[in-house]
């Protein structure tokens, strides 16, 4: 029932308190979005797309000589270019006029427009955070980790960046399907797909949802070696005052939007707004890893209209860019984890 007014002493000169604070009880974790738009993002100038030039094989001829030996001359052609196309995204920001007029008071706790632009940014970062982990269901969406960490088989596509990944098997992402049970042994067999020959170019950092988090937390109690130092903290991440855990060094993090491709393909979107004790666990090497934005188009707001025949004032904000893998083969998901 609303307070009554007026009716005793009490409610006829006191006033209810209200605390000057607005919390957020509706948007879920976009850790990982975060993590983008902090590090690596990339904002360009217009273009029809992106293109990135990819080496994916060896020079032929050459080696070595003495004297007048004869040196093997053979043309290579090693170099293929890899397309993304941009994609866009608005969220409209309307109020009418009466509501703006009870909104300019003394007594606000907060500027009634910019609460609303405020939420409206959080909703585009939501919009993203689904986008980054898709898997092509929406073609109109980024291209997300579940479509470019993939071989085909669980993405909606079997072409990735405009390449086919049947004959361009150098451009498939890992997939880990040999075990349904959490190891140690598993996660380092893992890590070393992901990771060239010798060492090099290992993944940055793993992403999942909090139940595969909690077995990753339960195999290292067990054995009585969890991490729990400052040197195990992500200083990214500990900034935005968000925990993680340590793998081999690479920091564990919770997303709430990570998919589960043991769902089916077109489905990443779907079950990623749940939490799943069979999401998949991603292994991902942000060397390789941009978000990019166009200029002019970074969670940029027009000016507000106001149609001829109502007080109600609406703006547009908009996004475009695109996410992009340039070595999925340095990223993988663990498939089907249960226990």
């Amino acid at each position: 029932m609303p307070t009554p007014i007026g009716v005793d002493l009490v409610t006829s000169v006191s006033r209810h308190i209200l605390l000057p604070v607005v919390t957020d009880n509706f948007y879920k974790s976009n850790t990982l979005t975060w993590r983008m738009l902090q590090s690596n993002r990339r904002r360009v100038r217009g273009g029809t797309h992106i293109e990135g030039s990819m080496l994916y094989d060896d020079m032929q001829g050459g080696g070595w000589f003495t004297g007048f030996d004869k040196i093997t001359i053979t043309p290579s052609d090693t170099i293929k270019n890899a397309r993304w196309d941009w994609r866009f995204l608005a969220q409209p920001v309307v109020i009418d006029g009466t509501t703006l007029a009870r909104l300019n008071s003394d007594l606000a706790i907060a500027d009634g427009v910019s609460l609303i632009i405020n939420q409206a940014e959080m909703k585009m970062a939501e919009w993203i955070a689904q986008g980054l982990w898709s898997d092509g269901y929406n073609p109109k969406s980024i291209d997300g980790l579940g479509y470019s960490i993939d071989d085909g088989t669980y993405s909606t596509s079997a072409t990735y960046a405009n390449l086919d990944r049947s004959t361009n098997t150098w451009f498939k992402g890992k997939l880990g399907t040999s075990s349904t049970v959490l190891s140690e042994n598993l996660l380092m067999d893992f890590y070393f797909q992901c990771t060239d020959e010798g060492g090099g170019r290992t993944p940055t950092i793993i992403v999942s949802q909090y139940p595969q988090y909690v077995r990753y937390f339960n195999l290292n109690t067990g054995n009585l070696s969890y991490n729990a130092s400052a040197g195990g903290t992500d200083e990214l991440m500990f900034q935005k005052g968000v925990s993680n855990q340590v793998f081999n060094g690479i920091p564990w993090l919770i997303d709430s939007h990570v998919p589960t491709a043991a769902a089916g393909a077109n489905s990443s979107e779907i079950v990623a707004s749940s939490s799943s004790s069979t999401s998949d666990i991603f292994f991902l090497n942000e060397e390789y890893l941009f978000l990019y934005e166009l200029e002019g188009w970074n969670f940029t707001m027009d000016d507000f209209m106001q149609p001829y025949d109502q007080i109600v004032y609406t703006s547009m904000m908009r996004w475009g860019g695109q996410l992009v893998n340039l070595s999925p083969k340095h990223s993988g998901r663990l498939i089907g984890i249960a226990a």
